[in-house]
């Protein structure tokens, strides 16, 4: 799966801060429809982050979520949107940060049931 760009992973908080699409389209100057499709792709990131939790449990591997680039407080913010669409689902899980130098690492681990 490609990695969503700094940019992408704006148009991601944006939409969830509540911005419109259209709204988002006009400020980054893209179309309605590149709008949807970057916020369809990180929902299907989401997907695959649950689906690989689940998988994780059996196999006793890491789930690791890399995002490249500059911006950590902008990376900060989307691992926080991606745990709280892991919620909504029904999914609690944490995220552990590991800076690099070339962008991020979060160890992202489902928490254990009470």
């Amino acid at each position: 799966m490609k990695v969503l760009t700094d940019r992408s992973r704006q148009i991601v908080l944006d939409q969830a801060a509540g911005h419109s699409l259209a709204s988002i389209a006009a400020e980054y100057d893209i179309s309605y429809q590149r709008v949807q499709t970057i916020v369809r792709d990180a929902t299907r990131r989401i997907d695959r982050l649950e689906l690989d939790l689940i998988k994780s449990k059996q196999t006793d591997e890491v789930v690791a979520l890399a995002i490249p680039g500059d911006d950590r407080q902008l990376a900060l913010d989307y691992v926080n949107w991606c745990l709280h669409r892991l919620r909504v689902r029904g999914v609690r899980a944490t995220a552990t940060h590991q800076p690099t130098t070339d962008g991020c690492i979060f160890i992202i681990e489902e928490e254990e049931s009470k």
